[in-house]
């Protein structure tokens, strides 16, 4: 029985975050990054040796401590990342392996939603104006939203308190996406937030977001399912993704740190484009395609995708 040795992630993880933190939102953070995560990944590759060696093509990730903040679909060994060959798929903890379940006679999932804000001037803003225009209009629920706000989001999801006639039910949407700025708190989780018209917090989301049953979450937003770093709270996994994955989201797309919205961009269009795939497929292809284009590590590293275990077990095959 192979065991981890943690000792020198442990260290190259600790080197990364004071300098993410040194570096945050200046100029120099891309390139100031990359070699410390590269050193991070191939720590990683080292303590994981005995994934890359499983004939199984999928893993599920249910991290503990410290590995809750940590890119494990990256591990590297040489130039090769686990997600080259095995799908990665993460679930905060076993209580939320168990998906919601609309109630008897709820409408099925319908519809695709975006909501978007970038303050005027943000040059993030003209680059997505092609992804506004072209988003689906094949539904009364598909909408899009390029000046969002909480409000916006709680109008259009369903209420908590349904009514008793079906016909004005309101069904959770097919695909719910969030594009904006995102802001991780290190220290008090419930304070992250996506940062829309108006900021929307983690503790918002867990009083006010409705049950989602069946939805699938994009949350194009730095930082969107980056964990605490207190020893104290760190296992309890608490992100802005798992506050969806807690109402019932089937799988929710979320970053560890920073990310480029021109990558942010790029995914979306492939996860439209791709719907008859499992998210952790579309997002293996993506990230085997910016490896293949020797994107660095810090770039392609920090997305990922939270869901439920039952997505990914693969009859007659004992390793997975």
């Amino acid at each position: 029985k192979e065991g981890f040795e943690l000792n020198a992630v442990w260290s190259d993880f600790t080197s990364w975050r004071r300098i993410y933190e040194r570096y945050y939102n200046e100029s120099a953070e891309g390139e100031a990054l990359c070699e410390p995560t590269e050193r991070l990944c191939q720590s990683l590759g080292a303590a994981l040796a005995p994934l890359f060696k499983l004939s199984a093509t999928k893993i599920l990730f249910i991290p503990h401590g410290f590995f809750h903040l940590m890119p494990l679909h990256a591990a590297k060994q040489g130039d090769t990342y686990l997600f080259e060959s095995k799908a990665c798929l993460y679930l905060p903890a076993w209580s939320l392996g168990l998906p919601a379940t609309a109630p008897n006679g709820a409408p099925k999932p319908n519809g695709k939603a975006l909501f978007s804000y970038f303050a005027p001037g943000d040059e993030a803003h003209s680059s997505f104006k092609t992804l506004f225009n072209s988003w689906p209009k094949d539904s009364k629920r598909d909408i899009c939203i390029s000046s969002a706000g909480p409000q916006d989001v709680w109008n259009y999801l369903p209420q908590k308190k349904q009514t008793n006639s079906q016909d004005k039910e309101i069904p959770s949407p097919e695909l719910l996406c969030f594009l904006c700025h995102g802001l991780g708190n290190r220290g008090n989780p419930y304070r992250s937030c996506l940062l829309l018209k108006k900021d929307l917090f983690h503790l918002d989301l867990r009083y006010q977001l409705p049950q989602i049953p069946g939805t699938q979450v994009i949350l194009a937003a730095c930082e969107s399912d980056m964990a605490p770093t207190r020893r104290s709270m760190i296992d309890e996994h608490l992100s802005i993704s798992t506050a969806f994955l807690q109402k019932g989201a089937s799988y929710v797309y979320g970053n560890i740190w920073r990310v480029y919205p021109a990558l942010q961009k790029q995914l979306i269009e492939k996860i439209m484009s791709n719907s008859n795939q499992k998210p952790y497929e579309v997002l293996q292809g993506f990230q085997r395609a910016l490896s293949n284009n020797n994107v660095a590590a810090y770039y392609l590293a920090p997305f990922r995708v939270l869901g439920c275990p039952k997505d990914i077990i693969l009859k007659n095959n004992s390793e997975e």
